[in-house]
């Protein structure tokens, strides 16, 4: 795919894939990931859609700079881009699909521009999806969004190879499931661009812009009804 720069928004540039024609689609990546996430997708949909595939500020080829996390890599800042990029693309309206940090942009997008959203695909993280934030066995696998938010993570593993290369294959292979998700290429290709000075820290801002949100999920209500599960 063709690799293009935006205008920045912010002074963040995003890098984006634009391609085919028809009616317009914004696939949004999640963590540890970027734009390459979805090349499986974007190959399934040639010729019946126009893809547009980013790396979020901070991931990838797109724009990392070393500001406040809370406000430059905010859900709020992340969304600024993106409705920047479709200002610029002259895009009125998408369908969006997205996981994880992806999810969370466009639930926000429901919320702040549902105009610009014909429809949205999504995966958890989703209130009424899956089981409730705060259950113990829940919050047991999310050690790693703490340690995101700590100084130590930065001297432990920002652009050091020999480090994140194990770090990001056990989330990848503890996260994904029965198929492998990525291959072994790909998650070296992957951790590469991880590697990268100031890549990883970059990365992590999203956590770090969010302290403090697990308060909300004492909101969050269980389903009325079991719902059934994916093997």
């Amino acid at each position: 795919m063709n690799v293009r720069l935006s205008a920045p928004v912010d002074g963040f540039r995003l890098a984006y894939a634009d391609t085919g024609s028809g009616d317009p689609v914004v696939l949004l990546h999640g963590w540890p990931g970027d734009r390459s996430d979805f090349h499986a997708v974007v190959a399934a949909l040639d010729g019946r859609v126009r893809a547009i595939v980013p790396d979020l500020r901070g991931f990838g080829d797109s724009d990392r700079h070393p500001e406040d996390p809370r406000t430059a890599y905010s859900a709020a800042a992340q969304v600024a881009s993106i409705l920047g990029l479709l200002d610029e693309l002259g895009i009125e309206r998408a369908v969006f699909g997205g996981y994880d940090i992806g999810s969370r942009l466009i639930q926000l997008l429901l919320t702040e521009a549902p105009d610009r959203v014909a429809a949205a695909v999504l995966t958890p993280p989703l209130p009424g999806a899956g089981e409730r934030l705060l259950d113990p066995g829940v919050q047991s696998e999310y050690w790693y969004q703490a340690l995101h938010r700590l100084p130590l993570a930065d001297e432990l593993l920002d652009g050091r190879r020999d480090a994140l290369g194990p770090y990001l294959r056990h989330i990848w292979t503890h996260w994904a499931g029965p198929t492998p998700a990525i291959d072994d290429a790909e998650l070296e290709a992957l951790i590469d661009r991880y590697a990268r000075p100031a890549a990883f820290t970059a990365s992590i801002g999203w956590y770090r812009s969010r302290i403090g949100s697990a308060g909300s999920a004492r909101s969050e209500a269980p389903p009325a009804e079991p719902r059934p599960r994916i093997p």
